[in-house]
């Protein structure tokens, strides 16, 4: 199984998606995290470009603050 850890700028530009996309499919990525992204929400459509054929499913972890203590 290969994996990936991404954080993709400007993530839900259409360019960009396109190219995500290729990296995923040319490198056989079975799976991929998204780091840093703020989007609760993805549509059907833009998961189809980055995803091609394979099913995708987007789940989201809301970012939680770290306190540090020293």
């Amino acid at each position: 199984m290969i994996g990936c850890f991404w954080n993709p700028g400007g993530f839900g530009k259409l360019d960009r998606s396109k190219i995500i996309g290729d990296v995923l499919h040319n490198n056989k990525i079975d799976f991929v995290g998204f780091q840093e992204t703020k989007e609760e929400q993805i549509s059907n459509s833009f998961l189809k470009v980055i995803s091609g054929v394979c099913e995708f499913q987007w789940h989201y972890l809301p970012a939680k603050a770290l306190l540090a203590v020293f």
